[in-house]
């Protein structure tokens, strides 16, 4: 059971670190670091739980931007130019 708990936390630290890497703007980087701010623990960071709420967080901010892309909005209710 630890090595199951250790490889969940070290696949999560992998996907997240990918994450940072990849070409993220503003607000996905704000997600992730409120999620890397909310799951920090004693002995470091609870990686399968920042994992977990980053990819809630994005998949919830790609629901809100999937209507405002068709109307040529940002989230913010600017108009894109």
């Amino acid at each position: 059971m630890q090595e199951f708990c250790i490889n969940n936390q070290i696949e999560s630290y992998n996907h997240l670190v990918q994450t940072h890497n990849g070409s993220q703007n503003g607000d996905e980087k704000a997600m992730l670091v409120k999620c890397l701010g909310d799951w920090k623990t004693a002995a470091g960071s609870d990686w399968s739980m920042v994992e977990f709420c980053y990819k809630d967080q994005h998949e919830a901010y790609e629901r809100e931007l999937s209507p405002l892309a068709t109307q040529g909005m940002t989230p913010l209710g600017k108009t894109s130019a």
